[in-house]
């Protein structure tokens, strides 16, 4: 196990894991962070790269400012950070509870690599490409989840 100090407050950690039944197998993960080089080089250590990054993305990538503010990640800085490091997948996570909507994710050139989970999700290494093609499914839900809590706010304001 390596780890990189990210950007965030004090004591925040980036974490690299290479599988012990298989040493070619390596997951990055980012906790919570701003994009920063110490993480990049985390997942460029091992001459195979990363399979798979797991990266906070709290704020859509409109929400910048903020995303800077709090020392958080945008959908778009997460996949640039994944696409500085080489690897071959990337499922984000960590995104803000007041939105419970799925982000837009910037994953025009990626289809088949960007995957989102959210808390308590198990996603199995060999079926990520089938997480990547139910983000419509998920978007839905996520959808539907934000029109019942806009309804009960606005019962709250009558």
């Amino acid at each position: 196990m390596y780890t990189a100090n990210v950007i965030h407050r004090s004591f925040s950690y980036g974490v690299r894991v290479q599988s012990a039944l298989d040493p070619r197998l390596s997951i990055v993960f980012s906790g919570d962070t701003r994009p920063c080089p110490k993480l990049v080089r985390l997942g460029q250590v091992s001459a195979d790269g990363t399979d798979v990054v797991l990266h906070e993305a709290t704020f859509e990538s409109d929400l910048q400012a903020e995303a800077r503010k709090k020392q958080h990640s945008t959908t778009a800085e997460a996949v640039d950070v994944f696409e500085k490091m080489g690897a071959r997948k990337l499922l984000l996570t960590h995104f803000s509870q007041r939105y419970p909507k799925l982000p837009k994710i910037e994953r025009a050139m990626h289809p088949e690599t960007i995957a989102v989970a959210f808390d308590l999700m198990a996603v199995p290494f060999r079926q990520f490409g089938e997480l990547a093609k139910h983000a419509g499914a998920i978007r839905a839900v996520c959808s539907y989840q934000q029109q019942a809590v806009e309804q009960v706010d606005g019962a709250k304001n009558d």
